[in-house]
């Protein structure tokens, strides 16, 4: 089994240089930001081994690594592998491919990463888990190998596009509301917004992140799954709706939000307090504003539902409540009393 080591995380205003990052590299990049952003171009072409790619999920799809394989070998014939650093920049397809490439080049190779978007930075990056998909089914083949180092770079995070601030938000927000330490309070009553609140409280996030991960880095004891708060509702609006990530996460934390004050264990004030926080930083009706979700029927969110790995054989899975500001509470919920809250809250008919 792979060590687990905490990353290292540096926090730059610009990117440094490829010599800074490794001395002996590779780097894969997402194509993307190489053509949308001259000055990344710039960078990226001082490196001399590179290897580019198209972000999304079929970058990650099993079937189509070998290939990947085939041309990354090319990419580093004739030169050492001693000491050969995997160095990726990008979002978190980009990050749990790379991962997956280092963890099993050569039986494993070093490996950094430099996230692109909001999400990455905030979450994906941080986990220690690399993935493939097979078929439809997401993530089901990956290591526990986390980045030796990650560049939390101001410039390559300012450059995204405003729509993609949700994201980050709603995973940045998912934590602070797992999270007991003073920045939590601080973060919930800030004027700041969008990009704004994020990199004034992306340190604290970040850290409570690895809290989080270091108490639970192989995911054996459970802790670990506080962290799918606002993801079980969440994965099924990404799956069937097509939203990302994190604007489906964001909608998944007014679910969560709403189920736990139904049942009792978030009492009226603080309800309102994260309630009224979600619905001024990531309300419904914005995420929601350019497009109509129908609500699924019984058999496609049933469907959904037990796909997602963290159900179980007997068609339970634990569902992640709040009892109050940083006070999650794990319980296991049949499919069917999840499709019925669902239902409840106009998710499904």
């Amino acid at each position: 089994m792979h060590r687990f080591v905490q990353s290292q995380i540096h926090y730059l205003k610009t990117l440094p240089a490829p010599s800074q990052v490794a001395a002996n590299g590779l780097l894969i990049f997402d194509r993307q930001i190489y053509q949308k952003n001259p000055k990344v171009r710039s960078w990226i072409d001082k490196w001399s081994y590179k290897y580019g790619v198209n972000a999304g999920e079929r970058l990650k799809d099993l079937d189509f690594f070998a290939e990947h394989m085939k041309q990354i070998l090319k990419k580093i014939d004739g030169i050492s592998h001693k000491d050969l650093t995997i160095v990726c920049i990008g979002g978190g397809s980009v990050g749990d491919f790379s991962g997956f490439v280092a963890s099993t080049l050569k039986r494993g190779l070093r490996f950094m990463q430099i996230p692109s978007t909001w999400l990455a930075a905030i979450d994906s990056s941080h986990g220690g888990k690399t993935a493939l998909n097979v078929g439809h089914a997401k993530n089901q083949i990956g290591t526990f190998y986390p980045a030796q180092d990650i560049f939390i770079v101001e410039s390559l995070l300012s450059a995204q596009p405003a729509s993609l601030t949700v994201d980050g938000l709603a995973e940045l927000t998912k934590i602070a509301f797992l999270d007991r330490k003073p920045w939590t309070k601080t973060f919930l009553s800030s004027s700041l917004k969008n990009q704004k609140l994020i990199f004034r409280f992306l340190k604290p996030g970040i850290q409570a992140k690895w809290d989080v991960v270091n108490k639970d880095p192989f995911e054996q004891t459970g802790h670990r799954r506080i962290l799918n708060l606002g993801h079980s509702l969440g994965h099924i609006l990404e799956l069937h709706h097509g939203l990302s990530h994190g604007k489906s996460v964001a909608l998944g934390l007014h679910f969560s939000l709403l189920w736990s004050h139904k049942l009792g264990l978030l009492k009226d004030s603080e309800f309102n307090r994260l309630k009224m926080f979600l619905d001024k930083q990531l309300p419904v009706e914005m995420i929601l504003k350019q497009r109509k979700l129908p609500p699924l029927s019984k058999a496609q969110f049933l469907k959904l539902a037990s796909k997602d790995k963290k159900a179980s054989l007997h068609k339970k899975f634990y569902f992640i409540f709040l009892k109050k500001l940083g006070t999650p509470f794990q319980q296991e919920v049949s499919l069917q009393k999840f499709y019925l809250e669902a239902k409840r809250q106009g998710w499904a008919k």
